[in-house]
C-alpha cells in the first residue's frame, strides 16, 4: 500500500509536470520540487517524533514527495537542450552524479 503511494504521482503527474516544466521557470521548478520533498521529509519526521505518525498519514506524506520527485525528475533533463552543447555533458555529469549519490547514500544514512 504504501509502494502504491510513492508510485501513484509518476503515473499521474509525469505528463502534466512536464507540460509545466516548458511553461514556467525550470529553475523555480525544481527549486519548488526540491521544496515539496524537503517539507514531506520533515513532516514524516515530526509526526513520528509525536506519534501521530499513521499508514495514511505516512501514505499521503509519501505521495507528496513523490510528487516533488516527478516534478524535479522530468524538468531537470528538460535544462540541458538550453546550454550549448559544450555544456551538455558536464551538466549531464553533474545531475547523474547526484542522482547516484543519492540513491547510494539515501538508505545508508537512513540506516542509521
Amino acid at each position: 500500500m504504501l509502494a502504491d503511494g510513492q508510485t501513484l504521482p509518476f503515473l499521474l503527474l509525469s505528463i502534466p509536470a512536464g507540460l509545466l516544466a516548458d511553461r514556467v521557470s525550470r529553475r523555480a521548478l525544481m527549486a519548488m520540487a526540491e521544496g515539496v520533498r524537503l517539507a514531506s521529509l520533515l513532516a514524516i519526521l515530526v509526526a513520528a517524533q509525536t506519534d501521530l505518525l499513521s499508514v495514511p498519514l505516512l501514505w499521503l506524506l509519501s505521495f507528496v514527495g513523490a510528487s516533488g520527485t516527478v516534478a524535479y525528475g522530468v524538468t531537470a533533463p528538460a535544462l540541458l537542450p538550453r546550454w550549448s552543447t559544450g555544456w551538455a555533458g558536464a551538466a549531464n555529469a553533474r545531475i547523474e552524479l547526484a542522482r547516484t549519490s543519492a540513491f547510494a547514500a539515501g538508505p545508508a544514512l537512513a540506516a542509521r
